[in-house]
C-alpha cells in the first residue's frame, strides 16, 4: 500500500479498494492536488509499525503509526474488511 501510494499510479491506487469503492477512490485520485497530496504523504514515510489491531465480525481496525520525516509520529486508524473466496 505505501509503496503503491508512493508511485501515484492511479489504476494500481484504485485496485486496492473494495469494487464497491473504487468509483469514490477514483474520483479523489483524479483530483490533481488530491493525488499530490496522497503521494508527497507516502513518500515522506520513513517507517511504519502496527501499534495493534481490534477483530470485529468481518472488520479487522488496525492502528498503525508513521514515522513522517520532518513531522515525527504520526497516528493513523485503517478499517480494513476481510474478503470471502
Amino acid at each position: 500500500m505505501i509503496s503503491t501510494n508512493k508511485t501515484g499510479d492511479k489504476k494500481q491506487i484504485i485496485s486496492l479498494w473494495k469494487v464497491e469503492e473504487r468509483g469514490r477512490i477514483e474520483a479523489m485520485v483524479n483530483q490533481p492536488e488530491m493525488l499530490s497530496h496522497t503521494m508527497s504523504l507516502f513518500k515522506n514515510m520513513k517507517h511504519s509499525k502496527l501499534l495493534g489491531y481490534i477483530e470485529y465480525g468481518d472488520y479487522i481496525v488496525c492502528f498503525v503509526e508513521h514515522d513522517l520525516q520532518g513531522v515525527g509520529a504520526y497516528r493513523k486508524i485503517y478499517p480494513l474488511t476481510r474478503e470471502h473466496g
